[in-house]
């Protein structure tokens, strides 16, 4: 900005007012900020006060003007370019540096007030106009004596206070975004002169008259899939899904109450008949889990959804080097639907894989999980997510069986598992189903009939030979 001495609304600086025969000057000051030196404000150069916010941050945008007072506190401006002083009708130049901060005394009584005045256009702001009355003192050093300084007091010759007038809106926020980086006071609801990229115009969606995101912060609405939309809205809008119909979006629900699960059962003891993830869910019985697959029955409702396989244990007995598989994280790729080897009735496939896949599980149900991760003796969660980084709805733990173990009534490898894999081998009606006896990794396709490397890996479990030797392929590193 620029002071024009000698304007209509300023005077000019007087006769004598440097030295004695210093000219009268109606000089042109551009004036530049410098920083006013207190920490907490940065290097501002400029501080006004406002007696209040004009909206909470809780409010809704509206047509509605808001109106409140403000004041300038603190001033901190230098000149751009020195002022030229003459003498005895422009004799003598000489150069004076130029300073302004406010008059001590203040603004006269009579000055109109001074006020800003907003409006709340979108869910995190608007636009403002103000009017501000400065009352300055400049301040005048010589350049080439700076102990010579002259001041002028514009509240003490009776100089009328500038007007400011911001006629042309501005942008303002109430939350700013933190990559911004800016120095502000947070328990503040106003920061002028920050503008929002892509405003939301909407941001009531449960009709409540309060800002969506406040709900959210203060509890009344929950979003338990963290879309910075209140739940109920989610359910309403049917953006989410709520098919039990307890009011939570089922992306968040655990897996069992979404229809992810476990095949395998307890075989006899007191749990007989009920789900299970290893032999400990089964006291006195036996939990018929598998070797080299894991069941999911993947809910109607994770349409658009991609599904998560985590391997979060292995015995670290059974196999080489448990660090080549324990953290694993895997995702189902695209099905394969109806297989059959030709003896075990048809079923459900799907290969694990490096790279996130969202496919619609509406018609696929039950499906059998296979790839270079799954292996014997291993714990793994299984979980849906709207996307590679989520949200996921809370993971379902499920196990797999020591290696070799594929049919009750004993978890440990006996000779009726070898009976029941050759019978499946030679194609027996009776033996396993594929998904239990197809044992060996690197013919481990969903299509491929149990051949002699799974029955050749069955014997030598049976004979208490280390996992490392039937199973030597370790799990591929994902990029």
């Amino acid at each position: 900005m620029c002071h024009n001495f000698g304007s209509p609304d300023t005077n000019p600086i007087p006769a004598d007012f440097f030295d004695l025969g210093s000219d009268p000057s109606t000089s042109t000051v551009c004036l530049r900020g410098v920083p006013l030196g207190i920490p907490q404000f940065g290097n501002a150069d400029t501080l006004i006060s406002r007696s209040a916010d004009p909206f909470d941050r809780c409010d809704l945008p509206s047509g509605t003007s808001s109106t409140v007072n403000i004041e300038i506190v603190s001033l901190s401006l230098e000149s751009v370019d020195p002022i030229t002083v003459t003498h005895n009708g422009g004799q003598n130049p000489e150069l004076w540096k130029v300073t302004v901060d406010l008059s001590p005394g203040g603004l006269p009584p009579s000055t109109p007030p001074r006020t800003l005045t907003a409006i709340k256009s979108h869910c995190n702001g608007g636009m403002y106009t103000s009017v501000l009355y400065v009352q300055p003192r400049f301040t005048f050093t010589k350049i080439s004596n700076p102990s010579e300084v002259r001041v002028l007091d514009t509240g003490i010759v009776g100089t009328p206070p500038v007007e400011l007038v911001q006629s042309d809106p501005h942008p303002w926020v109430s939350d700013i975004d933190p990559f911004l980086g800016a120095m502000v006071d947070f328990c503040s609801d106003f920061h002028a002169n920050i503008a929002q990229n892509n405003p939301l115009l909407e941001c009531n969606c449960n009709g409540n008259t309060r800002r969506d995101l406040c709900d959210i912060e203060q509890g009344t609405s929950q979003d338990c899939n963290a879309n910075a939309r209140p739940d109920e809205c989610d359910i309403s809008s049917a953006s989410s899904q709520d098919v039990n119909l307890d009011g939570i979006p089922d992306e968040c629900q655990i897996p069992e109450s979404l229809g992810i699960g476990n095949d395998d059962k307890c075989i006899g003891g007191a749990n007989a008949g009920l789900a299970c993830a290893e032999h400990a869910d089964c006291p006195g019985g036996v939990c018929r889990v598998k070797n080299r697959f894991i069941t999911a029955v993947i809910p109607a409702t994770a349409t658009s959804h991609g599904i998560k396989v985590s391997l979060v244990g292995i015995d670290g007995n059974s196999v080489a080097d448990p660090t080549n598989y324990n953290g694993t994280d895997r995702w189902v790729g695209a099905p394969s639907l109806n297989v059959s080897d030709g003896i075990s009735p048809s079923f459900n496939a799907g290969k694990l894989q490096c790279v996130f896949a969202s496919q619609d599980w509406s018609a696929i149900g039950q499906i059998q999980l296979y790839g270079d991760v799954v292996v014997p003796g291993s714990t793994y969660d299984v979980s849906v997510c709207l996307a590679e980084v989520g949200p996921c709805s809370v993971a379902l733990r499920i196990g797999t069986a020591r290696f070799g173990d594929v049919i009750v009534p004993t978890p440990a490898v006996n000779f009726q598992d070898v009976q029941s894999i050759v019978a499946k081998f030679q194609g027996a009606p009776t033996g396993p189903s594929k998904t239990r006896s197809d044992l060996v990794g690197a013919v481990l396709l969903p299509n491929n009939p149990i051949n002699f490397q799974d029955v050749s890996a069955n014997v030598s479990a049976f004979q208490s030979k280390a996992f490392k030797t039937v199973v030597t392929t370790p799990p591929a590193t994902c990029p």
